[in-house]
C-alpha cells in the first residue's frame, strides 16, 4: 500500500531523515518508534507532502507521489492525524469533521462517514455544535482522528497520539487504534511512547538519528538491546 524508498528529508543544511526505506502492506499496523528528535515526524510530513523529499520516492497504492501536492495523498487513500492535533479552534466540532471530507464529492458518503465517526466517538456528537477550542485535550485528539476518518482512508497515519494526554486517555487512544486496525484499517503510527505503540502494532521500525537501526515484529523489538539502548542508553542490560 505504502512504499518509502531511500527517503531523505532536509531542513536547510540539516539532513534529518537519511535514506529511510520501509513498506506498509494492506492490513498492517506498523509503528515507527524512536526518541524525540529521531526524525519520525519528518518522515510522516514528507509522506503527506507537507515537506519536500530531498531524495527517494514515496509510492501510495502504486502511484509515485514524490513531489506531488499534499491533497493527492488524501485522494490516494491516506488520512493524517498530525502531531499536536491541529484542530480548527474557532470552528464547531462538526465543521472540523466536515473539513476532513472536503475532497469527497458524494454527499451520501460524507453523511455515512459522519455517522460512523459519531458512532465511534459519541462525545463528539454530544459536542457537535461547540467550538473545538472548548474541548479537552483528549476530545481534541478524538476530533483529529475523526477528521482523518471522514475521507474514508485506506491508510490512517497517526503522529504522536499520546502527546500531552493523561495516562487514562492515552490508554483509550491506543485501544481505539487497535479497534480501527482490527476493523480492517491499515495503520502507520509514529510514537515516542514506544512500549504502547509496540503493544498495538504488528511490525516496528526503530529510528535513531534519522536512520532505521532495527526492524521486525513488534514483539521481538520490545526486548532487543538496540531498542532499550536507543531509549535508556547503550550500557543498560536487558534481562
Amino acid at each position: 500500500m505504502l512504499e518509502i524508498q531511500n527517503l531523505e528529508v532536509c531542513y536547510g543544511k540539516a539532513r534529518v531523515v537519511k535514506g529511510v526505506s520501509l513498506q506498509v502492506s494492506r492490513g498492517d499496523c506498523l509503528a515507527i518508534v524512536g526518541a524525540n528528535g529521531a526524525g519520525k515526524t519528518s518522515i510522516l510530513r514528507a509522506v503527506m507532502g507537507l515537506v519536500p523529499a530531498a531524495g527517494g520516492r514515496i509510492i501510495l497504492n502504486g502511484v509515485d507521489l514524490t513531489g506531488r501536492p499534499a491533497w493527492e495523498r488524501v485522494t490516494g487513500g491516506a488520512g493524517y492525524v498530525p502531531e499536536g492535533r491541529r484542530v480548527f479552534p474557532a470552528l464547531s466540532v462538526e465543521k472540523n469533521l466536515l473539513a476532513g471530507a472536503y475532497r469527497v464529492a458524494d454527499q451520501k458518503k460524507v453523511h455515512h462517514s459522519l455517522a460512523r465517526v459519531y458512532e465511534i466517538f459519541p462525545r463528539l456528537q454530544e459536542r457537535q455544535r461547540q467550538p473545538a477550542s472548548t474541548l479537552s485535550g483528549g476530545e481534541q485528539q478524538m476530533l483529529a482522528i475523526g477528521r482523518a476518518l471522514m475521507a474514508g482512508p485506506q491508510l490512517l497515519i497517526i503522529d504522536e497520539v499520546s502527546m500531552g494526554l493523561a495516562p487514562v486517555v492515552v490508554n483509550q487512544a491506543f485501544q481505539l487504534i487497535d479497534r480501527l486496525h482490527h476493523e480492517g484499517l491499515t495503520v502507520l503510527l509514529v510514537e515516542q511512547n514506544a512500549r504502547k505503540a509496540l503493544q498495538v502494532a504488528e511490525w516496528g521500525y526503530l529510528l535513531e538519528n534519522g536512520k532505521i537501526i532495527l526492524s521486525g515484529r513488534a514483539t521481538d523489538l520490545r526486548g532487543h538491546p538496540d531498542f532499550v539502548g536507543a531509549y535508556f542508553g547503550r550500557n543498560v542490560q536487558v534481562k
